[in-house]
């Protein structure tokens, strides 16, 4: 049953920092795409195609990313759906059109949900588990295991929605009724996932969708689907209630639109810092905080081959597993997939142009300028922007291109190498990017970005990660030239 929640409650919810689990998190960025660009198919992609980072990162927190946060809120959070009839906990309405295909459930909220797992009984030869529900023989070829609880599908979260269908077929499987959905080839993806199958028991109040890789052959993915083992834990879930779901809508709804409205607007001349200046956080006002955390950059480099870098070291890699893949034997960088801006959403039949990448490194020197103790960040942002007639900048990724590779060297557009990390030991690394500065105590490090070779020249760092994102937000806020 759903629980009420008073006035006092909503607003502490609310007000809550917002920690997701790695299946969404790793969904954040590509999920906001899709909501400027209704680009379905990179969140698919990103969803389950996770990088080996996720085995050291574990969860993050992002209260500081509200405005992103809420475009994915929007996703999650839905309107209530009507009361089923009695004999399940949900009946599944599905429907294509042309090769998008969309998933609905209406609940009966009368009954009280369980939470389940599932784990395969067969897996084929050569594959184990790396993590749980994370099936592999190699790199590229691998099972994903996610179990749809009530609580998430009541969410609308999208779950089995895809798009790129190419044949959708019904089955039994374990005792459940199957969808096993093929998708056409990805040009946008080196091994996606393209294998699903979803399977759905309304009777016990659950859902089990299996995720394969090209490599997987589809004849194995339904074997492992027909041996899952389906156990209820002892853990309690419930449904959000339906007073809260409006309220959280409403607000997120509300937070996205001014998020997109801040990306069209762009970025004012004046609050891009030249090369070699001190730039650090801005008030509401914005007016710059003369106590608080300065950063400057000291010294830029690009260069072809990891080869022509100063010596690096694995542990100041975010996830040097992950990372190295996408260097070559010679030292360069493997190219990434990028299409044009006003080519979204795709379809995955665009012209994906293949670009070459090269390595940017900044050296930057951060300055705690108070006299108290400051957290600081090295993992500063990179953005694309153009300067446009009028003097303002524009991001390139909404008027220029869009990269669509799901498995890009670097996260968030933070540096895939930064060696004055501190938290580098086992759960510390979700902190990776973060450090504390004793009063008027300076500390000097190395950030290295992957970018496309023609852009290279159109970074600029954020130094300003907080605040609300609405129209004009960008005036607070701080970049740094690196040119």
């Amino acid at each position: 049953m759903s629980k009420q929640y008073n006035n006092e409650e909503i607003s502490r919810i609310l007000c809550q920092d917002l920690i997701f689990s790695r299946t969404i998190n790793d969904r954040l960025d590509e999920t906001y795409a899709l909501i400027r660009a209704n680009a379905r198919q990179i969140r698919e992609g990103s969803a389950e195609n996770s990088h080996r980072r996720v085995r050291k990162m574990g969860r993050r927190k992002i209260g500081r990313r509200l405005g992103l946060a809420a475009a994915v809120m929007v996703l999650l959070a839905a309107a209530s759906l009507a009361v089923v009839a009695a004999g399940g906990f949900f009946v599944k309405n599905s429907s294509q059109t042309g090769d998008s295909m969309t998933y609905e459930f209406k609940i009966d909220y009368t009954l009280v949900p369980k939470k389940f797992e599932a784990k395969p009984s067969y897996l084929p030869e050569g594959y184990k588990e790396w993590q749980k529900g994370k099936y592999e023989k190699d790199e590229y070829a691998q099972i994903s295991i996610r179990t749809v609880n009530m609580d998430l599908m009541d969410s609308n979260s999208g779950e089995f929605d895809c798009v790129g269908v190419e044949s959708v077929t019904t089955d039994i499987l374990g005792g459940m009724d199957a969808d096993i959905v093929q998708l056409k080839e990805n040009k946008m993806s080196y091994h996606p996932f393209d294998k699903r199958v979803y399977l759905f028991n309304p009777d016990k109040g659950y859902a089990i969708a299996l995720y394969g890789t090209d490599l997987v052959e589809m004849g194995e993915l339904k074997k492992v689907a027909d041996s899952l083992i389906v156990t209820e834990t002892e853990e309690d879930i419930s449904y959000t209630s339906e007073e809260l779901k409006k309220i959280r809508q409403q607000r997120m709804e509300e937070e996205n639109k001014k998020s997109m409205a801040a990306n069209e607007a762009g970025v004012p001349a004046d609050a891009v810092t030249p090369m070699g200046e001190e730039a650090g956080m801005v008030n509401a006002q914005g007016t710059e905080i003369s106590d608080g955390v300065k950063y400057k950059v000291t010294e830029v480099i690009h260069a072809d081959s990891i080869s022509e870098l100063p010596d690096l070291e694995e542990k100041y890699f975010i996830d040097y597993e992950d990372n190295s893949w996408w260097i070559r034997e010679d030292g360069t960088l493997k190219p990434q997939g990028r299409a044009k801006a006003d080519s979204w959403p795709l379809t995955g039949d665009e012209e994906i142009e293949q670009v070459q990448q090269k390595y940017l490194l900044v050296r930057v020197r951060a300055k705690n300028n108070s006299d108290s103790l400051k957290m600081a960040q090295g993992g500063l942002f990179a953005y694309l922007l153009r300067q446009e007639e009028d003097g303002h900048y524009s991001f390139m990724d909404n008027t220029v291109h869009k990269q669509v590779e799901v498995d890009n060297i670097q996260m968030e557009s933070r540096p895939f190498y930064f060696d004055g990390a501190e938290n580098i030991e086992g759960e510390a690394r979700s902190d990776f990017y973060y450090y504390y500065l004793e009063p008027g105590e300076e500390k000097e490090y190395t950030l290295i970005w992957a970018v496309d070779e023609d852009v290279i020249d159109n970074v600029c760092l954020m130094v300003d990660y907080n605040g609300m994102y609405e129209p004009g937000c960008y005036d607070n806020k701080r970049f740094m030239s690196i040119k």
